[in-house]
């Protein structure tokens, strides 16, 4: 099973992704089924490591207008979060570092201290090691600055419309990343584990949590990123459109030099600073991504050989070795599990 969860099996989860529960904790295998399940924008997953990949997902809603998630990650990873406003605007506080060794957040080494704001667009590259835990506390933009003008009695920030990140103190910080850890057990069923006398109901810890945000935000040292890495960034973000747009289509990397409209050697800087790999490998494993995602969505007519050929794998038996050491399984275990859903769900 894919994904474990106390509310919801992998069935339910793959039947409806577009509505990831609200509040739960669910463990997972497969990376494209983390990046579908994560809400608050778009996501990708690539993992590095040749164990397999797992990691657990928790997401908890802190009352009105304030959301906690988190990705705990078993094995290294590249993490791509392009964060988008929901209905209402918000401002997302992205936690690379809750916990677990630094991380390496679009192209600068950063740890626990650290905290990035976004109101939305901004395209982020998290790379982290095995025992890395990331996270998000995603505010209604509104309600943060009325809440940090009536806490402080100053008018709110000018980072707090933008983007930028901040470098806090770390016993706030450590605060921070423990009543996250808190919201993640109430939204999970696990509360019992907190002393009710720290955290007596959900809307006592809402007020906590944005005290402790007002906190870090008024006391902390915020700075935005200089052209050149804004620039990077977005050529980051087109490199990875380009992909995405083109599964099938990205054999070499000429292709995708032409296709964003970048020199050769500019691509392979940029893929290097934000990703740690070469243009090429990282062109592999994002096609190794695409091929998986063919296999877990499999029909009867599909074949191991056929999809590898699909996706621009010529050396099958390369193709399989790689393929297990990203997903900890044969190509054809995936293939065969496919099938074997599909012959036993209702619609077949």
């Amino acid at each position: 099973m894919r994904a474990r969860s106390m509310q919801a099996n992998a069935g339910q989860l793959k039947a409806d992704r577009a509505k990831p529960p609200v509040n739960a904790k669910l463990r997972f295998e497969d990376p494209d089924h983390l990046a579908e399940t994560m809400t608050g924008g778009r996501y990708g997953v690539t993992p590095f490591e040749h164990t397999g990949f797992a990691a657990t997902f928790r997401s908890t809603i802190v009352g009105d207008g304030l959301v906690c998630r988190s990705a705990a990650f078993e094995s290294a990873f590249l993490l791509r979060a392009l964060f988008l406003a929901d209905d209402k605007p918000t401002i997302s506080f992205l936690l690379p570092c809750i916990s677990g060794p630094r991380a390496v957040l679009n192209g600068k080494e950063v740890d626990f201290q650290y905290l990035s704001t976004s109101n939305g667009g901004v395209h982020h590259q998290i790379r982290g090691a095995a025992g890395h835990e990331a996270g998000t506390v995603c505010i209604q933009r509104e309600m943060m600055l009325d809440t940090y003008e009536a806490l402080t009695g100053l008018e709110a920030p000018s980072f707090l419309h933008g983007d930028s990140i901040v470098r806090a103190d770390p016993k706030m910080i450590r605060r921070l990343n423990l009543l996250h850890s808190r919201a993640g057990d109430i939204g999970t069923g696990a509360a019992q584990h907190v002393r009710h006398d720290e955290v007596a109901a959900t809307s006592e810890l809402r007020e906590t949590l944005l005290a402790t945000m007002v906190g870090i935000l008024s006391a902390g040292e915020a700075r935005t990123d200089h052209q050149a890495t804004r620039r990077q960034t977005a050529s980051m973000a087109r490199i990875d459109r380009f992909i995405d747009d083109h599964p099938q289509d990205v054999p070499k990397l000429q292709d995708l030099c032409r296709g964003t409209g970048m020199a050769l050697r500019t691509v392979e800087s940029i893929i290097r600073s934000r990703t740690g790999l070469t243009a090429l490998q990282y062109l592999r494993r994002r096609r190794l991504a695409f091929a998986r995602r063919a296999l877990a969505n499999a029909n009867q007519q599909m074949t191991v050989t056929g999809v590898a050929m699909e996706y621009g794998f010529t050396h099958l038996g390369r193709f399989s070795v790689d393929y297990r050491k990203a997903y900890g399984e044969p190509p054809s275990a995936s293939l065969s599990r496919a099938l074997d859903l599909r012959a036993r769900s209702p619609a077949a």
